[in-house]
């Protein structure tokens, strides 16, 4: 079993081993650092991969197991659009069906240097500011909480290299992300699995305090030789709880496009919740 420097010590001369002792301090700073602004540099180009003017993104929605004994899955059909202006980043996710939930939405507002700002909607006309206790909140009862949907662990200073992986047979670079202090988050570290040649993430594990995994979310691609699967890609978010397993499936997805401003606003949503 090798230790996080890569040195096997059964293997090993006992000169060597004192050889190594005397130097550990220096490697392990080195191989550190190396680390560190390798995890910085990799969530980057993450971040770049995703940068775009805009986006209209058309999903649905699976919540619940659905299986034998447990309660019948729940379907909802979300919108997503995304725009750019600058340095700020804004996105709406946003329920048209079912009818018990149409209009409700949650807008968020992304700055590299500013915590998440922006509001969540419920219809007819309550709005919400976003603060960091209301976060950690469920998305329409979904596995996802207003955090996931926000997806800002890609802007925490604390990023490090912390090895390699796999995803089915595909390898990856592991990532991983902690929240400095003063960025409210309700988890203490993200794992993510990132394709270095596409820059995006294979799968994310989400870690607690008690140091416990909470959730982990993979990707999947629809097979393009197949008539029937009817979406694009998918998010699964897994989870031990039944109820709160939650599958996102892509149905139709635009970017590089001019998202109006207009859509981000309390009046649009008002309007269009009631239509």
């Amino acid at each position: 079993m090798s230790d996080g420097l890569g040195f096997q010590q059964s293997s090993l001369a006992w000169i060597a081993i004192i050889a190594w002792l005397a130097c550990a301090g220096a490697i392990a700073q080195e191989r550190a650092g190396d680390a560190v602004s390798r995890g910085q540099a990799l969530a980057r180009r993450v971040l770049q991969a995703q940068e775009t003017s805009g986006f209209q993104v058309r999903a649905r929605v699976v919540v619940g197991a659905g299986e034998e004994g447990e309660p019948e899955s729940s379907i909802l059909q979300i919108r997503i659009v995304g725009r750019r202006d600058k340095s700020v980043m804004r996105v709406m996710y946003q329920i048209f069906w079912p009818p018990a939930l149409k209009g409700l939405a949650v807008v968020f507002e992304q700055t590299r240097i500013a915590a998440v700002k922006g509001f969540l909607f419920e219809p007819p006309d309550r709005v919400t500011p976003l603060i960091p206790s209301l976060m950690a909140t469920s998305f329409a009862g979904t596995g996802l909480t207003l955090e996931d949907l926000a997806e800002n662990f890609w802007l925490w200073a604390r990023q490090r290299v912390a090895g390699e992986g796999r995803a089915g047979d595909q390898a990856c670079t592991i990532l991983e992300s902690r929240p400095a202090p003063e960025e409210h988050s309700g988890y203490t570290l993200v794992r993510s699995c990132i394709s270095v040649k596409k820059a995006t993430p294979l799968w994310i594990e989400k870690i607690g305090a008690d140091g416990k995994r909470i959730k982990r979310i993979a990707f999947e691609a629809a097979d393009r030789k197949s008539k029937e699967a009817g979406f694009r890609a998918a998010m699964v978010v897994a989870s031990d709880v039944p109820a709160q397993r939650t599958r996102v499936e892509i149905l139709r997805s635009e970017r590089g496009i001019t998202i109006s401003p207009a859509e981000f606003t309390i009046e649009n949503l008002k309007s269009l919740a009631v239509k």
